[in-house]
């Protein structure tokens, strides 16, 4: 359980990594377009549908990263309120239908990426291939889906084990 902590971890790392990177050219680009407006009264062509897959991409990325570090404000209200093997039966069997519900909402994105691929529909102003970016979306929320399940399984680990390990996950568990 550890080792799969460990992985999780180091992946959300490269994840948001890869956010951060993508979030600082967006800022990049936008300044010199803006720099280019004020100067030379023409803009970078293409640069609103650059700056918006750009930024659909590095949300795409972020996703699993958020849920993984518990980046969602969530109400907890009830589950303090509970003893802690009853919370984590709340919070396994919560994860455990959010898995499956975020699962159905990747295999569509997917599907609707694989019909936008298939029917080759581009853009409007750079034609670059929208199946593409649905695809990128697709990615991010079917790594929700393995961090959920993940989630899933730290909270079955704690429920169902006869001396549970709280130390797993301790920072993105609700239930201590």
């Amino acid at each position: 359980m550890k080792k799969l902590d460990r992985i999780t971890d180091r992946l959300c790392a490269v994840l948001i990594r890869s956010s951060a990177v993508i979030l600082v050219l967006i800022m990049f680009f936008v300044f010199v377009n803006v720099v280019l407006r004020l100067t030379v009264k023409k803009a970078i062509f293409g640069s609103t549908e650059l700056v918006r897959y750009a930024a659909l991409t590095g949300a795409a990325l972020a996703l699993a990263q958020n849920e993984w570090f518990d980046g969602n404000i969530r109400v907890t209200m009830a589950l303090d309120l509970l003893p802690k093997k009853a919370a984590s039966a709340v919070a396994f069997i919560a994860y455990a239908l959010t898995s499956c519900g975020v699962g159905y909402v990747s295999f569509l994105l997917l599907q609707q990426a694989m019909k936008y691929y298939r029917s080759n529909t581009l853009t409007s102003e750079l034609s670059m291939p929208t199946g593409l970016f649905v695809g990128i979306l697709s990615f991010g929320f079917m790594l929700l889906t393995v961090i959920f399940i993940i989630r899933t399984i730290f909270f079955g680990y704690r429920l169902f084990s006869k001396a549970p390990d709280n130390t797993l996950g301790a920072h993105r568990a609700p239930v201590e």
